[in-house]
C-alpha cells in the first residue's frame, strides 16, 4: 500500500506544531509544561525513526484500492481537523490580543475622562 508516504512527518510532529500555540492562547507559559504535557513525546523516543517505522509498516500492508481510499480519506479528516484547530487556536490568540489593546485604550480614555472630571470639579470649587 502507498498510502502513508507524504502525511507521516504531521502524524508524528502535530503535538510539536500545536504545544506553542496551546500555551501561548491558554497563558500556561508560567506553568509549562502543565497543560501540554501530553503532546510531549516520552524520553528517547525518535520522530524520525517513528515516521520511517510508521511508513514501513503502512507501505508493507496489502490493501485493496477501497481499503486504500478509506485510510486517505480518513488522513484528509484528520490533516483538516487538525487545519481547523490550528485556525481556531491562532484566531483565539489574535482575538486575545485585539481585545487586550481595546480594553487598554478604553481604560486610558476613562482616566482621562476621570482627571478631567476632577479637575472641573476643583475648578468649580
Amino acid at each position: 500500500a502507498v498510502v502513508s508516504t507524504q502525511s507521516t512527518g504531521a502524524l508524528v510532529s502535530g503535538g510539536a506544531m500545536l504545544r506553542p500555540m496551546i500555551v501561548r492562547v491558554l497563558g500556561l507559559k508560567d506553568r509549562y509544561p502543565l497543560g501540554v504535557k501530553a503532546l510531549d513525546w516520552p524520553e528517547g523516543f525518535s520522530t524520525t525513526a517513528a515516521k520511517k517505522l510508521y511508513t514501513e509498516r503502512l507501505d508493507a500492508l496489502e490493501l485493496t484500492p477501497k481499503q486504500q481510499n478509506g485510510i486517505i480519506t480518513a488522513k484528509r479528516g484528520v490533516f483538516s481537523l487538525n487545519n481547523k484547530l490550528i485556525r481556531e487556536v491562532i484566531y483565539s490568540t489574535e482575538s486575545r490580543d485585539v481585545l487586550l489593546s481595546m480594553c487598554k485604550k478604553v481604560s486610558i480614555v476613562c482616566l482621562i475622562f476621570m482627571f478631567l472630571a476632577i479637575a472641573y470639579l476643583f475648578y468649580l470649587s
